[in-house]
């Protein structure tokens, strides 16, 4: 688990592996939100994740892909879908149940 106070630079520095890899947002650092992680595809595509527990269960919630979503705009994603998973809810299944 590699994690790094996420900057632009460091976003766009992170290059593909032979195996996908998860890079965490370091929390304690500059506007850094806990459980925000950027997965870097062997393709070369990078998605924003949110990884909290719910209900007991880690649930790994999908913000948007990285050409989408800037740094700053996916910090703000994760705030509300943390906020979110405080009040009770599970943005997962919501979507599930939509669906």
């Amino acid at each position: 688990m590699e994690m790094k106070t996420l900057t632009k630079t460091e976003i766009k520095k992170l290059s593909p592996r032979d195996k996908r890899y998860d890079v965490y947002d370091d929390p304690s650092g500059a506007g850094g939100v806990r459980g925000l992680v950027v997965t870097v595809q062997p393709s070369g595509v990078k998605t924003w994740y949110l990884i909290r527990k719910v209900r007991g269960q880690v649930e790994r919630v999908k913000i948007g892909r990285a050409e989408d979503f800037d740094l700053e705009r996916a910090r703000k994603k994760a705030g509300r879908i943390a906020g979110q998973i405080a009040e009770g809810r599970s943005p997962a299944a919501e979507k599930r149940a939509i669906r």
